[in-house]
């Protein structure tokens, strides 16, 4: 999910990076087994199922300005798990 889908999915808040990572926990408590939670301009954290927690920035815009965000998450998503079953 995003910042906006995790707080409703959990009813927690979202504003620190440790409130982001306790509600995705919370997630995997109720079963999910890897969360991964897109950050916009701070790039996305997923929780693995072994307990990793892994960062990763967002990377910089070619000519630097962003025109238009809408589905960049979609896509971010559907790459990673293309990445993700092919690896």
């Amino acid at each position: 999910p995003n910042l906006t889908e995790l707080r409703r999915l959990t009813n927690l808040p979202t504003e620190t990076e440790d409130d982001i990572i306790a509600a995705a926990k919370s997630l995997q408590a109720r079963g999910a087994n890897n969360v991964l939670v897109t950050l916009g301009a701070q790039g996305s954290v997923l929780l693995t199922a072994d307990g990793r927690t892994l960062k990763q920035p967002s990377c910089a815009v070619p000519g630097g300005r962003v025109l238009d965000a809408t589905g960049a998450g979609d896509a971010f998503r559907a790459a990673f798990a293309v990445a993700m079953v092919e690896k």
